[in-house]
């Protein structure tokens, strides 16, 4: 009798905390008229309106790779390319953590000592990739945010500068801007992985 067939192994799940669909949902209600019906009318597969119709909870978490036809979905129903949508969805998303109390807690923590958080910050959503920083000069950081999906290059690689650039701005940082590269090339595998290279620059 032949032996059993092992099963194929399953692809790595990849997930990210609820707080970031929870950010979608708000941003939807919040400032889009028409909030989340319009956002729901522009999904036209089942699963994926089933998928953000549930109940998030923020500190829960979900796959993220529903985010990548969901941004799309997103965009398509604010009428804007993924990458408007995406730096616009991501500054305000920045703006909403950052107010309140944290806005005194960024000027007093200082420019740099953001800047050299952020990247750490952005890992600690997600369950899986690493992050690594150092400074190269007053002013002039660089980060790394390493081994997530290739599929979510296009987001990350437009929405962390954004919110990063917004983010060091509030600490009072003069000409604050964050620039992102591909930092290698993928890897192989059913689903590639990359890195991403971010610059963080501001006068001193």
């Amino acid at each position: 009798m032949p032996p059993p067939v092992e099963p194929s192994a399953s692809p790595p799940v990849y997930r990210v905390k609820g707080n970031v669909y929870l950010g979608t949902k708000s941003y939807f209600e919040r400032k889009v008229p028409g909030g989340l019906d319009v956002l729901y009318a522009a999904i036209r597969d089942p699963e994926l309106l089933a998928f953000i119709q549930q109940k998030f909870l923020t500190v829960a978490w979900y796959d993220v790779l529903p985010s990548v036809p969901l941004i799309r979905a997103e965009a398509r129903a604010l009428g804007l390319s993924v990458r408007a949508y995406l730096e616009q969805r991501a500054a305000y998303q920045a703006e909403h953590d950052l107010s309140g109390i944290y806005r005194f807690f960024l000027r007093v923590v200082g420019t740099e000592n953001v800047a050299m958080r952020l990247p750490r910050v952005f890992v600690q959503t997600y369950d899986f990739g690493t992050s690594e920083v150092k400074v190269l000069e007053p002013g002039h950081i660089e980060g790394f945010i390493r081994d997530f999906p290739n599929v979510l290059y296009e987001w990350f690689s437009t929405a962390l500068p954004t919110y990063a650039t917004t983010a060091l701005r509030r600490t009072g940082a003069k000409d604050a801007v964050v620039t992102a590269r591909r930092a290698e090339a993928m890897g192989t595998g059913a689903l590639p992985l990359t890195s991403l290279h971010l610059d963080f620059r501001w006068g001193v």
